[in-house]
């Protein structure tokens, strides 16, 4: 593949950073054009030493913006959290309910209160929300209790950690079945 043309994109213009994912999660870097003649977005990948082509098969996403103005998702740190409170989630792993507390590492994406807890019936609950409302962003629609009941109690006696690990950074839960 030589290039993506994107065309009547005049709302394109700015467009200063991109990137395709391969089919292997790998993060390719491309570079970008605006050909103000034609309005036309062009995105290709930049000369290499070897004149290596990506393959389209190959590719799994391409992402695109303007920095400042765009979540850059080229950059990896850009949609990834850490754990802020980790010597306390680890002192819950024993407990039926463990809480965290997630910051974005960008930067750019608010703190997100997340937490898991275990229900008698061997029931792994995780529910998340912004850590703060008046952020300007959509709040996420929660499933009803008719479907998963998250207002009953956990269960006594069940350990959170023998059902999942937790990683702090980047986070990421594994959940055993």
């Amino acid at each position: 593949m030589n290039e993506v043309i994107i065309g009547d994109a005049e709302d394109l213009s700015t467009v200063d950073f991109a990137c395709a994912y391969t089919t292997m999660n790998e993060i390719i870097e491309l570079d970008t054009n605006y050909d103000l003649a034609s309005k036309t977005l062009h995105i290709f990948r930049p000369e290499t030493f070897d004149n290596t082509r990506l393959s389209f098969s190959k590719i799994s996403n391409i992402f695109y913006g303007t920095a400042g103005k765009d979540l850059d998702l080229c950059t990896r740190s850009n949609y990834e959290y850490k754990v802020e409170n980790w010597a306390e989630v680890e002192k819950q792993l024993n407990t039926p309910q463990v809480s965290m507390n997630l910051t974005h590492k960008g930067g750019i994406l608010p703190q997100v209160t997340l937490t898991v807890r275990m229900f008698s019936e061997g029931i792994v609950n995780v529910k998340w929300t912004w850590a703060s409302s008046s952020n300007g962003r959509r709040q996420h629609p929660e499933i009803p209790d008719i479907l998963v009941n998250s207002s009953k109690p956990s269960a006594q006696g069940q350990s959170v950690g023998r059902h999942i690990i937790i990683q702090q950074d980047p986070f990421n839960i594994t959940f055993y079945v």
